[in-house]
């Protein structure tokens, strides 16, 4: 009965839920036995489905209350089935988690954490299933606590347990590396912050290199920061450079770099790729000593081009907010330009990056400095800075203003949201299923010419590369 009612009465003020729940904690002699869980999966699958959020959060603070139990009664297969419901709840409750996080996120970790580092270790081998699985999901919420969870547990291992975890995550970053549609996927993100973690705990990184084939890998090093270049010559041809320098912002010791970069900013030109600029203005501004050497040299990054992407300017802002930190009156009528071109560019956040950096940089050098004063004596300027500020948004953007953005995007080849075409895919593979079926109908009562099964093979290939060609969903 006292499931079925906390669970189906979900109160908004779960705070005072999760107090009478500690009040009966200890009368709840039997909130372990089979019966009781049984009956609290079951209501859980109901709560999922019913989309209710206070009722989640009932049900997670439950959760908790069962996992202490299981700390002072072990029970692996029990706890093993209520992590599978907690992590269920998870996965339909991010947004639940992101707004109550502080009430719950917390306990509900560290009460896990408890209940498998006292387990028989077969628990951990299948909570570990369940953990990856949500790191390489979409959804950021589960990630994230699947990746705290993670972490807490290796702290706790001995050494050579914790180098083995970590080949595992590294075997895995190896497999999907090498798919197109991993790049820059929110399943990246997550798996590389968490060996960065992960790596950050490792005792003892002498066995590692010798225990972890992939520690080679230069993406590997890259993902977790140790990634090493011994030297940018200046003999390279460009396209080699490009590969390098733009792994090099990863980094976090260059200085013995520090005399190819400035080479590197006596050579570059207008016709350079935008990401080798961009690469070589981040790891630049990051060094005092190198960004007062290349600052006479920047000039010819700062000049603005009609064909600059997105990235482009925002870099050339970073290095624009370095520059005036380092030499407050260098090029003032260049600077001018370019920070009065970009607060009415035609892109949002293009427009707050500006703003942003005016704000700042009228922060630290008061409104003493020249620049500022010269800005903010132009009326527009101060009305945009001051609604910013205000937080005035004089722009609303509906629908179809994003779609047809995108749409944009996906034509340049930069962007193409799987979600965008789910509806019209389902909808072209019904129809082709149709066709199918019709052309095998008509084909088993006919004969066809020499053309026709020419025509048929021709299609039949086109169908094959789509297959052979296809990005699929991880």
């Amino acid at each position: 009965m006292f499931v079925h009612w906390i669970t189906k009465h979900g109160n908004s003020k779960n705070t005072v839920i999760k107090d009478r729940l500690l009040q009966f904690a200890n009368q709840l002699v039997l909130i372990s036995d089979e019966a009781f869980v049984a009956t609290f999966q079951s209501n859980c699958q109901e709560i999922i489905n019913s989309n209710s959020s206070d009722r989640k959060i009932s049900a997670l603070c439950i959760s908790v209350l069962l996992l202490e139990r299981f700390t002072k009664l072990p029970c692996d297969q029990q706890a093993y089935e209520v992590i599978c419901v907690i992590f269920k709840l998870i996965r339909h409750s991010d947004s639940v988690m992101c707004c109550y996080n502080v009430h719950i996120y917390e306990p509900l970790l560290m009460s896990l954490a408890s209940v498998i580092l006292m387990s028989d270790y077969n628990l951990f081998e299948n909570v570990e299933k369940t953990l990856i699985k949500n790191i390489l999901n979409t959804k950021y919420w589960p990630a994230m606590f699947s990746s705290d969870l993670w972490i807490i547990i290796m702290r706790y291992l001995p050494s050579d347990m914790c180098n083995w975890y970590f080949s595992k995550l590294a075997k895995i970053l190896e497999a999907l590396i090498v798919l197109p549609c991993f790049i820059q996927c929110p399943q990246q993100i997550y798996l590389e912050t968490l060996l960065r973690r992960h790596y950050a705990l490792v005792t003892d990184k002498k066995q590692l290199v010798n225990t972890c084939p992939q520690f080679n890998s230069p993406c590997l090093k890259s993902a977790i920061g140790i990634l090493h270049v011994p030297t940018l010559s200046k003999y390279r041809r460009l396209s080699e450079l490009v590969k390098i320098i733009t792994t090099l912002p990863q980094q976090r010791n260059n200085e013995h770099l520090n005399g190819d970069i400035i080479y590197l900013w006596s050579c570059v030109r207008e016709e350079h790729p935008p990401n080798f600029v961009c690469a070589l203005i981040e790891i630049s501004i990051g060094s005092g000593s190198l960004l007062k050497n290349i600052i006479p040299k920047s000039i010819k990054v700062l000049n603005i081009r009609a064909d600059d992407t997105t990235e482009m300017k925002r870099c050339r802002l970073r290095l624009i907010r370095s520059i005036l930190l380092q030499m407050p009156t260098f090029q003032e009528n260049l600077i001018m330009e370019n920070i009065l071109k970009y607060l009415f560019d035609p892109h949002p956040l293009v427009r707050q990056w500006t703003v942003e950096t005016i704000v700042y940089f009228s922060s630290v050098a008061g409104n003493q400095n020249n620049l500022i004063s010269m800005l903010f004596k132009r009326p527009e300027v101060r009305a945009t800075v001051t609604d910013y500020l205000e937080m005035k948004i004089n722009s609303t953007y509906s629908h179809n203003d994003f779609v047809q953005y995108f749409e944009q995007l996906s034509l340049c080849g930069q962007f193409r949201h799987k979600c965008s075409f789910n509806d019209k895919l389902d909808k072209v593979l019904d129809k082709l299923k149709s066709d199918v079926d019709c052309l095998n109908s008509i084909v088993s009562k006919t004969c066809m010419s020499s053309t026709e099964l020419e025509r048929l093979k021709e299609y039949s290939s086109v169908l094959n590369n789509i297959c052979e060609t296809v990005q699929i969903e991880i």
